[in-house]
């Protein structure tokens, strides 16, 4: 249950990640949401966003702690709001 929801909330903060940032309508913009770290506690997420294309690229790297136990009570999109309001 908990690798769906994770997968859940990846894809999400990656759409609102493309929706927020613009990058979504520009030809060549990206978002990719992956883990990079679990415990007990909490999940690592870092985010890479941004163009790439013939004229250069321009990449964002942002991290993010999830508490793990909010995985088994609260929607992704509760979850993604929090975390970018923190």
């Amino acid at each position: 249950m908990r690798t769906n929801k994770l997968a859940s909330v990846l894809e999400t903060l990656e759409m609102q990640t493309l929706y927020d940032t613009g990058v979504g309508r520009v030809m060549g913009g990206f978002a990719v949401a992956e883990m990079f770290n679990r415990d007990a506690d909490y999940i690592d997420i870092e985010l890479k966003w941004g163009i790439t294309n013939d004229a250069g690229s321009e990449v964002h790297t942002e991290q993010y702690k999830l508490p793990t136990p909010c995985l088994d009570h609260r929607p992704a999109t509760e979850i993604i709001q929090d975390l970018m309001d923190a």
